[in-house]
């Protein structure tokens, strides 16, 4: 039985990293301080295993091999060369995550803006609040599992590609709300910090 995991994680990982090749450069998000350490880090991780532990079924089939390729991006955490998920800043206002690579972030696949409604629900302007799909308040613990869940539906080939297309991109939530919506509601619950 080890024996197939093995070949599974590997055969995830093959495909991980057709993908990345694939789509290199396709998204011109310039990041600043690009990481795979530190406190936002931890809270990548933690949404990640709260994902993998809670998925329910219905999320789980709309996310095919979801939780082989949590494992795949969460990689070795003591080596952040083999972590494939991280944070940095976005230069450009609005975009709380993106699947793919870009010249500055070669070595990942998901990244996290540190500006952006993962981590915050502050605005630019301070007349204004970050929300995620919305919906979830920027920097709650459902505004997190959803923008990972969304992520990760890219990063699996299931969701339209969003770059520059609002409206590919709210056909993409609703694709998550509407299929992993008990997942959503556990986030929204959970009294833990992720």
């Amino acid at each position: 039985m080890r024996y197939v995991g093995s070949i599974l994680y590997w055969t995830g990982v093959l495909i991980l990293f057709v993908f990345m090749f694939n789509i290199l450069g396709r998204c011109q998000i310039a990041v600043t301080n690009p990481s795979k350490t530190g406190p936002q880090q931890e809270s990548i991780y933690r949404t990640l295993d709260f994902i993998s532990t809670n998925i329910d079924m219905q999320c789980n089939t709309t996310l095919p091999m979801v939780q082989d390729m949590i494992k795949v991006l969460e990689g070795d955490r003591v080596n952040p060369d083999l972590v494939l998920v991280g944070h940095g800043t976005f230069e450009r206002a609005g975009v709380a995550a993106y699947t793919g690579a870009t010249p500055q972030t070669v070595g990942y696949l998901i990244m996290i803006a540190d500006n952006g409604g993962f981590f915050t629900d502050k605005a630019d302007d301070p007349k204004y609040f970050i929300q995620i799909a919305h919906k979830y308040h920027g920097g709650t613990n459902a505004a997190k599992v959803e923008t990972l869940l969304h992520e990760l539906s890219h990063a699996l080939g299931v969701a339209e590609a969003d770059y520059n297309n609002t409206a590919a991109g709210d056909r993409n939530d609703k694709r998550i709300s509407d299929n992993c919506g008990k997942t959503l509601k556990l986030a929204e619950k959970y009294k833990g910090v992720l």
